[in-house]
């Protein structure tokens, strides 16, 4: 168990990172990083390139994500909500928009815990 001290200063810290959270210009800082990644994705797709060239778009936004201390959870929903209705992936077949939704929220997953492939 932490000692006295060092517990009070972990839970100051986490009542901060909860308090940036849940901060206006922090949702809104957020919110227009999803709208330039929707940007983003969209336009890549309807240029027809290819779902791996789409890493650096996803990488971007779960960066900002991150260092914003928006959750995992949070992030994931958001981005799939966002993803599965943008038109180009409307366009598809169920089986491919489900694929793409997939593909594209592994890298999300995989650029906000920063793993390298």
């Amino acid at each position: 168990m932490s000692p006295p001290s060092q517990r009070s200063t972990n839970e100051r810290t986490e009542h901060k990172e909860r308090q940036e959270r849940r901060s206006a210009p922090g949702r809104e800082y957020f919110a227009a990083a999803l709208g330039v990644c929707r940007a983003a994705l969209d336009e890549q797709l309807a240029t027809g390139q290819s779902p791996k060239s789409l890493r650096g778009s996803v990488a971007a936004f779960a960066s900002l994500a991150r260092k914003q201390h928006v959750p995992p959870e949070r992030v994931l929903a958001v981005f799939k909500q966002m993803v599965s209705q943008l038109p180009t992936i409307q366009r598809n077949a169920p089986d491919e928009r489900a694929q793409l939704v997939a593909l594209l929220a592994r890298m999300m997953i995989d650029a906000y815990y920063e793993v390298r492939t």
